[in-house]
């Protein structure tokens, strides 16, 4: 489901205060109740001129947003600001901890040691006209706190898959002129009306594609991964290039190309994701 608001209708939009005026357009919509059976829905906004991204996006988490209606992710480009809310739902918050599984296992693979990555949560990333927000992610330990990060997941709880393409690009053409990139993204569509998850890795592809996502291919030999209630004991261990999660491999992992997520792990998170649908 998505809406698109134009600020400009708002009864206040010729009021001297043209932040505030959006603020209260969105918290309007964000107060609107569900459709019956929708999970999360996509609403737009324009952003009026002279409002600056920081002050926007400072106001929309002081303003409790995102703890007032539900799970909120904030995208902005240019003069649009999207914002996707979802409901409360633990197969979404199950499906995002694939972050914790790969952080772990790659220190498996380090022999226990520090594996030279963090977790970064739901961090907001800005660039100059630009942000967004992930439902999980990771990022080098050598990457300044504020830079963005390698790895994020996007989970789509009854998202459509052009919708969660396009946040496959926006991750791979955003902060194009900063030096730290995004170099894997995973997307986790859980489709209720089908009973089925198809979990997809995408590096940044070499040249654009014809087809969305445009800026983005499927990690060679790595899926994508349809999941079913019935085929859970069948699902095979995931290997992932570990050079996806660096700028530069640490030394301790450079041995290994990839990292594994067992088989075992891989069925539970299945299983974990199917039980709370």
């Amino acid at each position: 489901m998505s809406r698109t608001f134009d600020s400009l209708t708002s009864p206040n939009a010729l009021s001297s205060n043209p932040l505030h005026d959006l603020l209260n357009l969105v918290r309007a919509a964000l107060q609107t109740e569900f459709e019956p059976e929708v999970q999360e829905r996509e609403l737009s906004f324009t952003i009026p001129p002279h409002v600056p991204l920081t002050e926007l996006l400072d106001q929309l988490e002081e303003g409790n947003f995102h703890k007032e209606f539900h799970n909120l992710r904030v995208t902005v480009i240019g003069a649009r600001l999207r914002i996707r809310q979802c409901m409360p739902s633990v197969p979404h918050e199950t499906a995002s901890s694939i972050i914790f599984i790969l952080q772990n296992q790659l220190r498996v693979l380090a022999g226990g040691a520090h594996p030279g990555v963090k977790f970064v949560g739901s961090g907001r990333y800005t660039s100059p006209n630009e942000a967004k927000e992930a439902d999980g992610g990771l990022s080098p330990l050598s990457r300044p706190s504020t830079a963005w990060p390698s790895v994020v997941v996007e989970v789509g709880d009854s998202q459509t898959r052009p919708s969660l393409n396009r946040d496959v690009d926006e991750w791979f053409g955003m902060n194009l002129a900063g030096p730290h990139r995004v170099n894997l993204v995973i997307t986790i569509q859980i489709s209720r009306p089908s009973d089925e998850i198809v979990v997809t890795f995408f590096e940044r592809a070499a040249v654009p594609n014809t087809d969305s996502p445009f800026l983005a291919s499927p990690v060679h030999n790595l899926g994508p991964f349809t999941w079913t209630r019935n085929n859970i004991p069948n699902l095979a261990a995931m290997e992932i290039p570990v050079q996806l999660f660096y700028d530069t491999v640490p030394p301790l992992l450079a041995p290994h190309p990839t990292v594994t997520i067992p088989a075992n792990i891989v069925q539970d998170l299945a299983a974990d994701i199917f039980h709370g649908l």
